[in-house]
């Protein structure tokens, strides 16, 4: 699959993006926040950060609708 952070662009397998995931997700502060988006075969890295947990599940029913499986962080 094909990974875009910060403009730039990788290739890695499935496993390799779950591991990322799983390492920026122990990386970030305890905040809602959207860490990624995957759709066909491509994924986006983001750090879109959210005051509330109800902004954050707004904005992931938002991104469902368009088709993407959203990858966040609940925070606390």
């Amino acid at each position: 699959m094909i990974i875009t952070i910060k403009g730039n662009s990788y290739e890695m397998g499935r496993k390799e993006f779950k591991g990322l995931i799983a390492k920026i997700s122990k990386s970030i502060p305890d905040k809602p926040t959207i860490i990624a988006l995957e759709k066909d075969g491509y994924a986006e890295m983001r750090n879109d950060v959210f005051q509330t947990q109800k902004d954050l599940t707004n904005a992931v029913t938002e991104w469902n609708k368009e088709g993407f499986k959203v990858r966040y962080k609940r925070g606390i």
